[in-house]
């Protein structure tokens, strides 16, 4: 089962114009974008994607940092992380 529906929202307009088309097929991140692409049509049911300001994204930035700080192969909880974030 899992997840079968997700929203992205980014900051960019790149992103979302990457995933959508195929503008950045040849670009140095086509790779990724394709794969990326991939994943999305074959495991995802439904794949919106947004644009939002970036003020929007404080609580994804801050997530961001968290995990730059983790130990590698360290897992946490977010659910318990959050609750600890000042960002809201």
């Amino acid at each position: 089962m899992g997840v079968q529906e997700i929203i992205v929202e980014t900051d960019t307009m790149l992103v979302r114009d990457a995933l959508s088309g195929d503008n950045y097929r040849l670009s140095t991140v086509g790779g990724l974008v394709t794969e990326m692409k991939f994943f999305i049509s074959a495991e995802l049911r439904s794949c919106n994607l947004s644009v939002c300001k970036r003020d929007c994204n404080r609580v994804a930035h801050a997530l961001a940092a968290a995990g730059c700080k983790f130990s590698s192969g360290i897992s946490n909880t977010w659910m318990v992380y959050l609750r600890s974030l000042s960002v809201w």
